[in-house]
């Protein structure tokens, strides 16, 4: 089991157990680096959290090497920071980092749209409307994780049909970056405003993309993705005690 930094941050959900032993000796250094990202992007990991090689070469019943590079993996994706001779920790969120990475998502989104909208045939908006129902469906769950995964899979499915694969390894990257910021803002915003501007995003999307309007689509996520943004300034001025131990002091 990890160490945790004293003063880590409290009042998320409850942790599922984590993943023990590896078995597949081909995979170790994927393998751990798939679980510790998942752990860090659910908050299971939270930030400032010490990811000490030694305890995770114990729990994963691996030597030191994988996980090493599992960890120089995860310090390439900017969730971690690694430390000399010790390990890594959990890099910190902010309000600064949250405000950057949708503002590259915007600027993505526009010209990646307009290809999606040229290109997708009809067996592809049908496949993002059943999605979106089950999206829907999902929105009323308490399962907070299994909707956010068949959002991002629903994004991912999205930008794929751009044809441009670097393209969407680029906006895959910067969602997995804001992946943890949806679920501290919006999966546990008791408002619920949002979790109902992100359904709307997921739902006008895929209606304008119908219409072959980029721009609407496009529009749709800017304007929605400013409100979360200002609903989350709101929450940190506020102080509330559900967002506040997960950022960096001064954001």
């Amino acid at each position: 089991m990890t160490a945790s930094l004293a003063g880590s941050a409290s009042g998320g959900a409850a942790r599922r157990p984590r993943r023990g032993a590896l078995t597949n000796i081909s995979t170790y250094k994927v393998a751990v680096y798939n679980t510790l990202r998942e752990e860090i992007k659910t908050l299971e990991l939270q930030p400032g959290e010490r990811l000490v090689e030694e305890l995770l070469s114990d729990r994963f019943g691996i030597s030191k090497t994988p996980i090493r590079e599992a960890l120089l993996l995860l310090e390439s994706d900017h969730l971690i920071e690694l430390i000399p001779h010790v390990g890594g920790a959990v890099t910190w969120m902010s309000l600064a980092e949250y405000e950057q990475e949708l503002f590259l998502l915007d600027s993505l989104e526009l010209p990646a749209l307009e290809l999606v909208a040229e290109r997708a045939t009809e067996e592809d908006m049908a496949r993002w409307d059943a999605k979106v129902v089950d999206i829907r469906r999902l929105s009323r769950s308490e399962d907070r994780l299994e909707y956010r995964a068949h959002v991002s899979a629903l994004h991912a499915d999205i930008f794929t049909v751009s044809g441009y694969p670097r393209l969407v390894g680029i906006i895959s990257s910067t969602q997995m970056l804001l992946f943890r910021y949806s679920v501290l803002f919006i999966d546990r915003d008791p408002s619920r405003k949002s979790r109902e501007h992100e359904l709307e995003i997921v739902t006008m999307r895929v209606r304008h993309l119908r219409n072959r309007d980029a721009s609407a689509a496009a529009a749709v996520v800017r304007r929605r993705h400013a409100e979360q943004f200002k609903r989350a300034q709101e929450r940190v001025a506020a102080g509330d005690p559900l967002v506040m131990p997960y950022l960096a002091e001064g954001q």
